[in-house]
């Protein structure tokens, strides 16, 4: 999924990232001070750029050489909150990797201009990573991932038991929009801020008439060739249709905004394809 080319874009998207707006800095600069002296201690985490130097364990640099913070739950913050749907209309052609893709990019950018992502993966503690040094293991994780049925409004109340969520980015086909109506109102009614990210692929596009489409299920694998005709066609251009107005009625009813990304072709690993023109940067 993430190849040498890939991560040498996703690098310099990483490095061109806009700096913060003078409010987020504030907001990680203070972030980083809170510490109580009250906390539990929760574990290390590598040191990076910008940290406080008043936090390093110097008994773990002198046993290791290397540099780590002491990290207490009350600093177990995020700056953003990313979920990633793992249903199986998610893994149709290349619209895994594709959204794979999009979010080492939206999980990059949190981890290098927000300090820290908790990735969404249903069921059990999941992750919350801090700094720019984390984003190798972000990327494993991300490789990790199978296929799961979770259920929207599920993924939602979860992450709210968490606590701290900051902003939320939803990357999925959003194939049955009337699943995320609860999830989106429950994160609205607590305050949460939500940006759906749909991957959109070329081989999206309506077939030609008298041309063939392969229907696969990918929960079943059964597969079937139909001809189209002018008016199988003219029947799944409505459907599409209707279905993109689900799913901005959706996102719309509570002032949510759903993205819709052009995944790059094959081996297309151009900055400003990754990048959406800039748009990923304010996610």
């Amino acid at each position: 999924m993430f190849d040498k080319r890939f991560r040498r874009t996703l690098s310099e998207i990483l490095r061109r990232a806009p700096r913060q707006r003078s409010s987020q800095q504030h907001l990680v600069r203070s972030r980083r001070r809170t510490r109580s002296e009250s906390g539990t201690f929760s574990g290390h985490r590598p040191y990076s750029p910008g940290d406080d130097l008043r936090n390093l364990d110097w008994n773990v640099y002198a046993r290791s050489d290397e540099l780590h913070l002491k990290v207490l739950e009350d600093e177990d913050r995020v700056g953003m909150t990313l979920i990633l749907d793992r249903s199986a209309s998610m893994r149709a052609d290349d619209r895994w990797t594709g959204a794979l893709r999009l979010a080492a990019v939206l999980g990059g950018l949190a981890l290098v201009r927000l300090g820290g992502l908790h990735l969404a993966r249903g069921g059990g503690r999941d992750p919350v990573l801090q700094g720019a040094a984390s984003l190798n293991r972000f990327l494993d994780l991300l490789e990790e991932l199978s296929v799961e049925d979770s259920k929207p409004a599920a993924l939602a109340g979860q992450i709210l038991d968490r606590g701290s969520i900051g902003r939320v980015c939803w990357v999925s086909d959003f194939a049955r929009p009337a699943e995320f109506e609860s999830a989106l109102a429950l994160l609205r009614r607590h305050g949460g801020r939500c940006t759906g990210w749909l991957p959109v692929l070329a081989t999206d596009r309506l077939p030609d008439a008298d041309g063939y489409v392969l229907f696969a299920d990918p929960e079943t694998g059964q597969e079937e060739l139909i001809q189209v005709d002018s008016q199988l066609r003219g029947a799944m251009e409505a459907e599409l249709r209707l279905l993109a107005r689900q799913q901005d009625a959706v996102f719309g009813e509570v002032a949510f905004h759903l993205q819709r990304f052009q995944v790059p072709e094959d081996g297309d690993y151009r900055i400003p394809a990754w990048s959406g023109g800039g748009m990923v940067y304010w996610a």
